[in-house]
Order: structure tokens, then C-alpha cells, then sequence
């Protein structure tokens, strides 16, 4: 019966308090990584950078939603996750890297800044050739500024899509027409992060950077089907 006893005061003292803190940690970590502002429509933005994610997100949710992965959410909770309509958008590879040189290069806008990194400045970045051919080729993007990252690492868990629709920016209006449906809400989406010049990006290219930027995105440009059309 005291041997008894003294598990159960061991249980109450020790073993509960370590339970219950870990329950505890569970539910700040969901509350911190799973806002808010999805609750409404049950549904989760994943945001890859320069593809429209700020102006989405805020005509959708009144706000930025930041940059998380998509496992960045499933390493929280897989099955709040599952949970909700997760989607995303890409761009074409070719358009989004003019678009982030651009971003980077200017130093961001009022809405969305890089990360600080004096080479965005330096002669590397002079022009986009060089940007490409002396800095784009050396780095590894997954460890760079999230701009440049690839856009499958978003949206990816190990080689299978993780969220439940990948929509592309160049079919935005249909894509938009879809998510009302599915979200039950009216989106209206401004232009919030208009920080690029690449309206027209096919003119940055020669045929060997063509060649250079498909062969660093080969991944995004094979799995979501894009082709250099300029």
C-alpha cells in the first residue's frame, strides 16, 4: 500500500505537471503557427514569395500571414492541418526571378522588406546578367533570402504536394473565382506589392540566361508545368 502510495505522489508531482506542460507547449505552438484570421474560413494561405501572396492574403485574411512552409505547419500539427483548405500560388520561374532581383535589388517595399544583405547592393546585382551569371549560380537558395528559395519547397513535403490546391498567378482570376467558392467569401485583390519591373520579363533574357535560371528552377519548372514562352 506505501509503495502504492509513493507512485501515485510520483505521478502527481513529477509525471502530470510534464504531461500537462506539453500539452500546454502543443497549444501555443498551434496558436502562434495557425492564425487566427483562418479560422473563418477554415482555409490556410501558404505565401511564396513574388507570386501575389501579399495581396491575396489580405483581401482574404485583412493581413500578411508571413512566409511558412507548408511543413512548417504539419511539423506543428499534421492532423490541424488536414484540417483546413491549405492552397498556393506559383509563377512562372522565369517572370518570379526578374521579380525578385527587382525586390531584392530596390531593397523590398513598404509592405515587405528581404532580409538585409549588402550584396543586394554590391556590383553583382548591377545588372540582372550578373545577378544571375555571379551570384544567382553560386548560392544555395535555401538558404538565401526566402525570394529566391524554389517555390515547391513551400508547398512540398518531401516529392509530394502537401496542400490541397496550387493555383498559378497567370490564371488568377479563375483561381480567384475558385476560392470564393470554395471559401464562401468575395475576393477582391489589390495590388499591394508591386515592386518589380517584369511586366515584360522575356526582355531580361538571352537565350544562355534562359538557360541558366530553367536549369537552378528545374524542380518548380517541371512540377507545375511552366515553359519559357517569351
Amino acid at each position: 500500500m506505501a509503495k502504492y502510495s509513493k507512485a501515485s505522489t510520483l505521478l502527481y508531482r513529477k509525471v502530470l505537471p510534464e504531461l500537462l506542460q506539453q500539452k500546454i507547449d502543443v497549444i501555443r505552438g498551434e496558436s502562434q503557427v495557425f492564425k487566427e484570421c483562418f479560422e473563418p474560413t477554415k482555409s490556410i494561405f501558404i505565401h511564396v514569395p513574388k507570386a501575389a501572396g501579399t495581396s491575396i492574403a489580405r483581401s482574404i485574411y485583412g493581413q500578411s500571414v508571413g512566409h511558412r512552409k507548408a511543413t512548417d505547419y504539419i511539423r506543428v500539427s499534421r492532423k490541424t492541418f488536414k484540417q483546413y483548405f491549405s492552397y498556393g500560388f506559383v509563377r512562372n520561374p522565369w517572370d518570379r526571378t526578374v521579380s525578385a532581383y527587382h525586390f531584392a535589388k530596390q531593397g523590398g517595399t513598404q509592405h515587405v522588406q528581404p532580409i538585409e544583405n549588402k550584396v543586394y547592393q554590391s556590383k553583382k546585382f548591377r545588372s540582372f546578367e550578373s545577378f544571375v551569371k555571379e551570384w544567382l549560380v553560386e548560392v544555395n537558395l535555401e538558404k538565401e533570402d526566402v525570394v529566391f528559395a524554389p517555390q515547391y519547397w513551400w508547398l512540398y513535403e518531401n516529392s509530394r504536394c502537401a496542400v490541397n490546391r496550387i493555383g498559378k498567378l497567370e490564371n488568377l482570376d479563375s483561381e480567384i473565382g475558385y476560392l470564393e467558392t470554395k471559401i464562401g467569401i468575395n475576393v477582391n485583390i489589390p495590388k499591394l506589392n508591386v515592386s518589380d519591373k517584369s511586366k515584360n520579363f522575356f526582355q531580361y533574357y538571352t537565350p544562355d540566361l534562359v538557360d541558366i535560371v530553367g536549369e537552378i528552377y528545374a524542380k518548380d519548372i517541371k512540377l507545375f508545368n511552366y515553359e519559357y514562352t517569351g
